[in-house]
């Protein structure tokens, strides 16, 4: 057998690349031929959720009188703590501070309380005095003016009698008096005696305080650090806390559960009662089963540097394994669903890479706002082997879509660049 000539070899492998080329664009054409099913849809979500406990003891920020209040120290998440340690600090400044200026201003109010007090005391005396003189010069007059009118003359037993009547008014101007005095003492002496109570709340309240700016554990276990929506990342030392907002709790282990995040862009893809798989991040071996029991209805952002928005998912666990599942750990939420009617009919689906989209999404026949998302629908058309044929597009998965129109068992062609190329596309 004579040697192949260089021409020859370069003749032989062009015929050996164009055959394999051949081969593949052979296979290529037949994988792009798909049928309209009569099926129900299957979708896929997969979300990444965390652990969490449906129940736990929350620890508070302190009402204080102070907004926020800013955390002195605190510890890491997850610490193991026992009853009564302490587990965050917070800045107690300007409370001491507060509390030096309030006792000052209860020795003030005291001081002012007592000063009022003799004082008042003292003008009340004199107004006792008074009326005492008053009786006794009261009391002379009577005994003079008692005297028969025929054993005096006329002149002196009338000046007598003015007398008496004089007496007995300058008696009841000192009595009218001396009741008005003891009321003005009363009066002034109850404000003094309410600064000096306001002073003295305002330092029992400072005292209390204190005494809250340090939270500790109610009980020996787990502790979990708070979420810092203002921060998007748990507290740590030196953040602000409103007053009443939760810093840290200590979660109940037997209400286990997974919380997601699904984006709003995947609204109406899942449902309440959907069965789930739950897999932790760090047991990629150990699947386990929940039903999702409650769906965000208002979506929320992220955080304050970001416009991503999300409703908050919550699926219950058919069995957890409290030995290896802790608070905040990171676990894949695969969530599959069927579709099995649209409009009212049974689901047609076609494979996603079969169409070709021609129209922008438009709703039909929606019963509610709950419905929009199950009816939105887009035009599109689908490559037979008679032509191109109009079709409305429902929900999709990643793989396959809803269509309405064509009828079950129609084959299609994927429109392959030059197909589309030469319809126009």
């Amino acid at each position: 057998m004579k040697p192949l000539t260089s021409t020859q070899s370069h003749a032989a492998l062009a015929l050996a690349i164009a055959v394999v080329l051949g081969v593949g664009c052979s296979r290529d054409a037949q994988d792009q031929t798909a049928t309209i099913e009569a099926k129900p849809l299957e979708s896929v979500v997969l979300l990444s959720g965390q652990i969490r406990t449906a129940q736990a003891i929350e620890l508070l920020a302190p009402q204080v009188g102070m907004w926020p209040i800013p955390i002195q120290s605190i510890l890491e998440d997850g610490t193991a703590v026992k009853a009564g340690q302490s587990i965050a600090e917070f800045d107690s400044s300007n409370l001491a501070s507060g509390l030096e200026q309030n006792r000052d201003r209860v020795v003030d109010a005291e001081s002012t309380y007592l000063i009022t007090a003799a004082r008042l005391d003292a003008e009340a005396a004199d107004a006792r005095f008074e009326v005492e003189s008053k009786r006794l010069a009261l009391e002379k007059t009577k005994v003079d003016a008692a005297i028969p009118e025929g054993l005096k003359p006329e002149r002196e037993y009338q000046t007598l009698q003015l007398s008496l009547r004089r007496a007995e008014l300058e008696l009841d101007t000192a009595s009218r008096k001396l009741a008005n005095q003891l009321a003005k003492a009363q009066a002034e002496l109850g404000i003094t005696q309410v600064e000096v109570s306001k002073a003295r709340t305002e330092v029992a309240r400072t005292e209390q305080s204190l005494e809250v700016v340090t939270l500790t554990a109610p009980r020996d276990g787990v502790l979990e650090i708070a979420f810092n929506r203002d921060e998007g990342r748990p507290f740590r030392s030196g953040d602000n806390a409103q007053p009443g907002v939760p810093v840290a709790r200590f979660p109940d282990y037997c209400t286990l559960r997974v919380e997601a995040n699904l984006f709003d862009v995947d609204e109406g893809t899942v449902e309440i009662g959907a069965q789930a798989t739950v897999v932790l991040d760090a047991f990629p071996n150990r699947p386990f089963t929940a039903t999702v029991t409650e769906i965000q209805e208002v979506a929320q952002q992220t955080s304050s540097r970001s416009a991503r928005r999300v409703f908050r998912l919550i699926a219950n666990l058919e069995q957890p394994d409290a030995e290896i599942m802790k608070v905040g750990m990171s676990a894949r939420v695969e969530i599959r669903s069927e579709l099995a009617e649209w409009h009212g009919q049974p689901t047609l689906v076609v494979k996603r890479e079969a169409m070709r989209f021609t129209g922008r999404p438009r709703t039909a026949g929606a019963a509610s706002a709950d419905d929009v998302k199950r009816t939105t629908t887009v035009t599109a058309q689908l490559k037979t082997p008679t032509g191109w044929i109009d079709a409305e597009v429902g929900r999709c998965s990643t793989i396959e879509c809803i269509v309405l129109g064509p009828e079950a068992g129609t084959r299609v062609t994927s429109p392959a660049p030059a197909l589309a190329t030469e319809s126009g596309s």
